[in-house]
């Protein structure tokens, strides 16, 4: 009756010919990942609207919950959960936060003296109280002086439908310290560059626009390694003069 799932995982059920009709789902859980605006009108096109969520293996799993409105908006904390902003990281705290992790027999709380816990994901809220996530803090690069937070990046990417699933990585640049260079995994036939760079460049800054892309490597899982990734964009791409 209820399902979580990361973007991928869906794309392929309705690929293989799922239909919630079909089934007795009543509840769609996405996240892991940005959520292509095209995978929800899919969705709610069959009659089932998906939600999205926010969650961390430290407070059990799923943290906020909402409708899809806008990139980045995973809704309200859930009951027994709270969550704030403190120079722009997401912290959380509440009852289902984890006791700590175990380090040589011990417990390391990973805690502030309040109780906080520090995610290392950069956010906001909106106006009406919706925690926004914008990336994970580590991810984020500066070129040319810009910072860069490649997680806006790919949720342009996947909201192309040409797109299944993108994901963006710094190259070293001779000029500009790094730049981004974009993994494209298509839904079927694959659009020019110039086109995603149009696509990009309409809701985002031309320093943004990624400088290389690159074809989707065989065989990797429902959850990328970015550092994987980062290491055969490095192989792949050299920007030096």
């Amino acid at each position: 009756t209820h399902l979580s799932l990361v973007p991928t995982q869906l794309w392929r059920l309705l690929q293989a010919g799922f239909t919630p009709q079909r089934t007795q789902l009543r509840e769609l859980l996405l996240g892991g990942a940005a959520i292509p605006a095209p995978l929800v009108a899919k969705m709610t096109s069959l009659g089932l609207t998906p939600k999205v969520s926010y969650g961390l293996s430290e407070m059990a799993s799923q943290v906020c919950t909402g409708i899809p409105t806008a990139p980045g908006v995973v809704g309200r904390p859930l009951p027994g959960r709270e969550v704030r902003i403190v120079e722009g990281e997401i912290q959380v705290r509440g009852e289902t936060l984890f006791c700590g992790y175990l380090n040589n027999g011990e417990v390391d709380p990973g805690l502030n003296d309040e109780g906080w816990f520090a995610t290392r994901d950069k956010g906001h809220f909106t106006s009406e109280g919706a925690l926004v996530v914008e990336g994970r803090l580590d991810n984020g690069f500066i070129s040319g002086g810009e910072n860069i937070q490649p997680e806006a990046i790919e949720q342009r990417l996947v909201d192309n439908p040409s797109v299944a699933q993108a994901l963006v990585v710094p190259v070293p640049h001779p000029e500009w310290g790094e730049r981004p260079v974009a993994f494209i995994d298509w839904h079927a036939e694959a659009v020019t560059e110039q086109a995603l760079s149009a696509w990009v460049r309409e809701t985002l800054p031309g320093f943004m626009v990624p400088d290389a892309w690159l074809a989707w490597p065989p065989g990797v899982g429902f959850k990328p390694s970015r550092k994987q990734f980062s290491e055969l964009a490095r192989a792949r791409v050299d920007f030096a003069v």
